[in-house]
């Protein structure tokens, strides 16, 4: 390690944010679940190889949040240590669609971290052979981070197999032992900062406009503020924020085939998929929603899109500017309203409306004036319960939250003359009580094509049909299907 990396740095107000709301209980994980060509179930020292080169490589994944009191201020550092098996272990094999529900449920809703410990933020599981799930903590990384995550554990994967890297590896990342066993030291900051080349990602608000700037420039016809003309009223939701609901979470897929055509008609209209998918479920939950109100729908966005050298500090310079280099770390951002009167019949013009609008979100670099509130009321060590816990009772914030974590085309490698890739992935992540009365979670990639998480509180009405109307409805105003 060099003097001007950054191995340790003071959170920013955005993760500042992410650490009260989970040191709270509001919110625990999010998690990726992958399907690999290849049998990893007898391949220990390669994993412990390839999550070794990952946790150098990118020395967040080693990293958790601790409180200083002398600066009553939180921050992110490397932990004293972690074996193989803090950050990796084995279960029983996949059974069926379900099992893949109660899965990444668990990876998501279950508390699998804790803040401030000398513990990892981040776990990998493999289940039988082939399916690797990754969860992680949501302070230090957004839901980018788990499907990047598995791409670089893919690439380590096959860099390690390859008996030609072995001697760079050694100076690079240190000898492997050769016999690996879950007490395995796999990470060791009295030893290992040495191998660390890379600093820290950096806050969101070293790329961001300031807070206090006015995200609608004024604007007080704003589309993410005027409601319907014709529908005022927003819509109430479900029932009242509690903490003691519930969560269902279940898949919605579309083949790779259909995928392919899905994405081509949305290109035919000039539209991104995700402003298809909000008007989708616009229409698909509309017996749910009712023809009284208008909703919300917040489509999150990641900031990484400003990240540019000219933007960062001189010493997070060199992992903007590195070819290749995947950015973890916390850019994400909830996006702004996109608000619909009830839908009751699909429209190409509602989603070229709603396109155009989340065009101009994601080019919004005063996004963060949307969290100026929190971060004028929160403080930096404490975890601001109230400003949580006031939530509960009210209505919930928005109808529905989406989160499009993205495409991915994962490479191919060869191991002993067997493909080495992903050939499926989903994604998903927990709920926040007073949030959104429903969750879209989305990733997809060429081989497995779509696969939604949809998320929702259980209460006393039989949503069991929702998700099946919105498989079908996402493929039914698709061109030859």
């Amino acid at each position: 390690m060099t003097n001007d990396i950054v191995w340790k740095r003071p959170l920013g107000d955005n993760e500042n944010f992410f650490r009260c709301r989970n040191a709270v209980g509001f919110y625990q994980n999010f998690a990726a679940v992958s399907t690999f060509s290849l049998d990893l179930s007898k391949q220990d020292r390669l994993v412990y190889c390839a999550l070794r080169k990952s946790i150098l490589d990118y020395h967040i994944l080693a990293c958790n949040v601790f409180r200083d009191e002398t600066t009553r201020k939180s921050e992110l550092r490397p932990i004293k240590r972690a074996t193989f098996g803090d950050v990796y272990w084995k279960e029983a094999p996949p059974t069926g669609k379900e099992w893949y529900e109660q899965f990444i449920h668990r990876l998501c809703c279950d508390k699998l971290f804790n803040l401030y410990e000398e513990s990892p933020l981040f776990c990998v599981i493999l289940a039988g052979e082939r399916t690797v799930g990754a969860s992680f903590e949501h302070t230090p990384a957004d839901g980018v981070v788990a499907p990047q995550f598995l791409a670089i554990f893919l690439d380590n994967l096959g860099y390690c197999e390859d008996p030609a890297n072995q001697s760079e590896y050694e100076s690079l990342y240190g000898v492997a032992p050769a016999e690996i066993s879950p007490e395995t030291v796999i990470f060791d900051a009295d030893v290992d900062m040495q191998y660390v080349r890379h600093s820290l990602p950096p806050p969101v608000e070293m790329i961001m406009d300031a807070k206090h700037l006015d995200y609608t420039y004024g604007d007080s016809d704003h589309y993410s503020t005027k409601a319907p003309e014709h529908y005022p009223q927003k819509w109430p939701g479900r029932f009242p924020a509690t903490m003691d609901a519930k969560k269902v979470m279940k898949l919605v897929h579309v083949g790779p085939e259909n995928f392919r055509k899905l994405l081509a008609t949305c290109k035919k209209n000039g539209v991104t998929f995700t402003a298809y998918l909000a008007c989708i479920q616009a229409l698909s939950f509309n017996p749910v929603y009712g023809d009284k109100h208008h909703t919300s729908a917040m489509i999150a966005v990641t900031l990484r899109r400003f990240l540019t050298a000219d933007a960062v500090d001189e010493p997070y310079r060199q992992i903007v500017t590195k070819e290749n280099y995947k950015m973890l770390g916390n850019f994400a951002h909830m996006g702004l309203a996109n608000l619909f009167e009830p839908v009751k019949e699909f429209s190409w013009e509602l989603v070229r409306k709603v396109s155009n609008e989340l065009q101009q979100t994601v080019k919004n670099t005063r996004l963060l004036n949307t969290q100026k509130a929190f971060s004028d009321a929160a403080d930096e060590y404490d975890e601001n319960e109230v400003l949580f816990s006031s939530v509960l009772g009210a209505n919930k914030a928005d109808a529905i939250k989406i989160s499009n974590v993205g495409a991915y085309n994962f490479p191919v490698y060869k191991s002993n003359n067997e493909e080495l890739t992903i050939d499926d992935i989903m994604f998903s992540q927990d709920m926040a009580p007073g949030a959104s009365e429903f969750v879209l979670n989305v990733v997809s990639c060429p081989r497995g094509g779509l696969n939604i998480v949809l998320t929702y509180f259980d209460g006393d009405e039989n949503l069991e049909s929702l998700h099946g109307d919105l498989e079908h409805n996402l493929q039914k105003y698709v061109d030859a299907i």
